[in-house]
């Protein structure tokens, strides 16, 4: 009898989450977890979905997602502010790490957390939720504990990495611009999966590098003429790296470390300080030298896990460096993007046989180098 009173009260005092998510991957793992600790959940999958359930639920909690079809999580949040109803509803808001400026704008519509998928996990996000819903802390299991549940996941990576192959074949076979474009958008639907997909069990450096890589889809989808020979380039190359990172069964899923040593050499002080604001946006700062001598001397003795050489400079040139690096010293091995205000095949073909990994053209997007920053730095970890 007790322990029945016990449970109805139980029962009547669960607090009520609203979860507004389309992807099934996040949805299977995130009901799991809510309801294994102690939650009443209702799941949407898009914004007029969770609009006409407000009139009808009043959840103690919103979980939104930003990007879903329909009605965006951004206009929901908008309706859900300007009701007075819901104006101090707690709504826990995920939204790309990499996309400030929508992250500023959630922020000013009064969301009470912004948080990326690819630095929180379940757990945590369930106790962001106990934190704005006082007296709901109880004992809970990890979030993805179960292994069928793991398994399902992890066969999910095959289906969307194939998705996007198929969309990086077309857009690198594609001659008409408009067409390449639309290839190119609907990357970002496979990528975000795989973002998702990585979050779910867990693997931060993987999802971290999926919604970088959904940022650079966002930023290059304006027009054709953003799709430039180098966004392409750096594109197949990110799809090369998670291919690499996901095949296998996630065999690589112990890589974590988002800290890094790196180089920056280049005589032009506007180029380091692009180069910086890039690496800002994964959150690393690079040391700065301003020439080869420098540079040289700074490398013998100390590694570190990627270097910007500038090509132009006085006396030793880039590539003059890069040999002298790969000889001896602590950084034979050391990942070295090229910077160059030239892009023909020649000044290609020479970085690379200097020894050089890999190769970017001045002016440069931010986001651009951020993802293949970020890419030659997890791979070498892999390695």
């Amino acid at each position: 009898m007790g322990g029945a009173l016990f449970a109805d009260s139980f029962l009547c005092n669960m607090k009520k989450i609203l979860f507004v998510e389309d992807d099934l991957i996040l949805k299977r793992v995130y009901l799991k977890a809510l309801e294994a600790a102690g939650f009443e959940v209702k799941h949407v999958a898009d914004g007029e979905a969770g609009l006409q359930i407000l009139q009808v639920y009043q959840p103690d909690l919103i979980l939104l997602d930003l990007m879903l079809p329909r009605i965006s999580g951004i206009e929901l949040l908008t309706v859900i502010r300007s009701t007075p109803e819901m104006r101090f509803l707690p709504v826990i808001v995920f939204s790309n790490a990499f996309r400030e400026d929508v992250r500023a704008e959630v922020q000013a519509l009064g969301a009470n957390r912004l948080l990326s998928k690819s630095e929180y996990v379940p757990r945590q996000v369930i106790q962001i939720i106990h934190e704005l819903l006082p007296g709901t802390q109880r004992e809970q299991a990890a979030a993805v504990s179960d292994p069928e549940l793991v398994a399902e996941l992890r066969a999910r990576a095959p289906e969307l990495l194939n998705n996007c192959r198929s969309l990086i074949q077309e857009i690198n076979r594609e001659e008409n611009p408009e067409h390449r474009l639309v290839s190119f958008r609907g990357l970002r639907v496979p990528v975000s999966g795989l973002a998702n997909l990585a979050s779910a069990l867990g693997l931060k450096a993987y999802a971290y590098f999926c919604e970088a890589f959904t940022a650079l889809i966002g930023e290059c989808s304006g027009t054709p003429a953003q799709l430039t020979p180098s966004i392409l380039r750096t594109t197949t190359q990110a799809m090369d790296f998670l291919a690499e990172a996901f095949e296998g069964e996630l065999k690589f899923e112990g890589i974590g470390r988002l800290t890094f040593n790196l180089l920056i050499v280049d005589d032009d002080s506007i180029s380091r300080r692009g180069i910086q604001l890039a690496l800002s946006k994964i959150k690393q700062e690079g040391i700065e030298c301003t020439g080869a001598t420098e540079a040289i001397s700074l490398c013998q003795n100390r590694a570190f896990d990627l270097i910007f050489l500038d090509v132009e400079m006085p006396g030793q040139n880039g590539f003059d460096v890069c040999g002298q690096l790969r000889r001896d010293g602590a950084n034979r091995a050391t990942p070295v993007i090229f910077v160059s205000r030239h892009t023909d095949l020649q000044m290609r073909a020479q970085s690379m046989l200097s020894g050089g990994t890999d190769f970017i053209a001045k002016p440069f997007q931010f986001i651009e180098l951020a993802v293949k920053s970020l890419q030659h730095l997890l791979r070498s970890q892999l390695r």
